[in-house]
């Protein structure tokens, strides 16, 4: 199919919302305070090239966004599905600044080849350097940072693992070979085995000859592949799309038959005087609308994955980073914040099954003209259990009102089109939608009566 606007827009959504869980997830699971405190760590989707094309938009290092991935790709040869490869060696692809930058990378295919990479890396405490945490300014080589993790993937040796280190005259007494050679070699030597000497086919002379090695031989020996088997080119078949002729009609049928909007702006010529959105440069306790707004939004992003005993500490610290806020506001907006966490009204809001800033993209159906309603917008918080779905939306900066049916017309079309969306994603369970208000604090569900009633009302403009 031809790549229009449309298309383009729900892929860059979805590509985005992949990111953002991959940072999401990550901060969840970890439990180092450098992932979960200072956000060192980055997440990525690559090209086959190595170039970013998606990145988590508000967690993890930026300055790890569009490195160039390319070098250390192309270090491993024939990727296969399932693959996941790790390093930390700053000199293997360039791409980890120091042996604590641990990264990670594994293959995603489509019908059989690979269509992007996925990609990652976090800062670990310590890799068992000369120093606690690993990093001093008075090591001089990389070795003195820590072990560099094996540049091989040990889960790829199905046929067979050689594992060579050599020994000098100059080498040092009681460093044998590299140290990871030294700790698997103790390692296997667990392992049941047996010596065999082979022939070395091109020698190497250190002050004496050597014309055969001994090896250490654990289970049996794989078969030999002959050189044909080696050689034979994969066939490789492209899908449909790809190779499909697209008519120019079909282009031009498509073009104009859709509507894009944001989910928020449907339906927003008919508002009354009263329900109009209030001025951004307007200002409520001193302090702009949407700057109160957009950080409400953030501690209720951050607090719930907090233990609730440190929320408080760290939505104090959190705010006294904002130069722009003085000291009434920042308890004002702690003590909105805090009154929701600590409701029990709302903890299954901010229970083990919810998550925040959910983007989403797609279609809700046709208008009365045929034409297809495309919509995009963001869930402040999204509840998925095994029978329901939750959908949560924030309002910080008007009171709350008595009833769902009292809020504005464009909040109720807002999470009708929520709705529509998830129900698509989400057939066999019941979704709900509901507003939050931090005025009270306040929780309005919306009937089903009255989401079909607002989708009605968008389907047919």
């Amino acid at each position: 199919m031809a790549i229009d606007r449309r298309n383009l827009k729900v892929l860059a959504n979805f590509c985005s919302a992949a990111a953002d869980a991959m940072a999401f997830t990550l901060m969840r699971t970890a439990h180092s305070a450098f992932v979960k405190e200072t956000e060192d760590f980055s997440c990525q989707i690559v090209t086959r090239e190595g170039l970013a094309f998606a990145n988590p938009r508000q967690f993890g290092a930026p300055w790890y966004s569009g490195i160039d991935y390319g070098p250390l790709l192309e270090a491993f040869k024939d990727y296969e599905e399932g693959d996941i490869c790790i390093t930390n060696d700053p000199y293997s692809g360039f791409v980890a600044t120091h042996s604590p930058d641990i990264h990670i990378w594994k293959p995603v295919f489509f019908e059989g080849e690979i269509a992007c990479f996925v990609v990652g890396h976090i800062h670990n405490t310590d890799v068992g350097g000369a120093v606690p945490a690993s990093l001093s300014r008075s090591l001089s080589e990389i070795e003195q940072e820590g072990l560099r993790l094996l540049y091989v993937a040990l889960t790829r040796a199905r046929d067979r693992l050689t594992l060579c280190g050599y020994a000098g005259k100059k080498t040092p007494k009681g460093v044998a070979f590299d140290p990871w050679y030294d700790l698997l070699c103790h390692a296997f030597d667990k392992l049941e085995h047996s010596l065999e000497a082979i022939p070395l086919k091109a020698p190497f002379d250190d002050l004496e000859q050597a014309n055969t090695a001994v090896i250490r031989l654990y289970g049996q020996r794989s078969a030999t592949l002959t050189a044909e088997a080696a050689i034979t080119p994969p066939e490789v078949i492209l899908p449909d799309f790809v190779t499909r002729i697209v008519a120019q009609a079909e282009v031009d049928l498509e073009r104009g038959r859709e509507r894009w909007a944001a989910i928020s702006q449907m339906g927003d010529e008919d508002r009354e005087d009263e329900e109009r959105a209030p001025s951004p440069l307007e200002s409520q306790n001193g302090l702009g609308r949407y700057r109160r707004g957009n950080l409400i939004h953030k501690l209720f992003e951050i607090l719930p994955d907090i233990a609730p005993k440190k929320r408080e500490e760290v939505a104090a610290r959190y705010l006294d980073r904002q130069p722009d806020l003085n000291a009434g506001q920042r308890r004002e907006m702690a003590g909105a914040v805090m009154s929701v966490l600590n409701d029990s009204r709302f903890a299954e809001a901010f229970g083990p099954d919810s998550r925040p800033e959910v983007a989403l993209a797609g279609s809700i159906g046709k208008s009365a003209r045929g034409d297809a309603i495309m919509l995009s917008g963001r869930i402040d918080r999204l509840v998925v259990t095994q029978d329901r779905v939750v959908i949560i939306d924030y309002k910080s900066n008007r009171p709350a009102p008595d009833q769902a049916e009292d809020a504005a017309i464009a909040y109720q079309r807002q999470m009708a089109g929520y709705v529509a969306l998830l129900r698509q994603i989400y057939p066999q369970k019941t979704v709900e939608a509901a507003l939050l208000w931090t005025d009270g604090p306040k929780l309005t569900p919306l009937s089903e009566a009255l989401v079909n009633l607002r989708l009605d009302e968008i389907l047919v403009r």
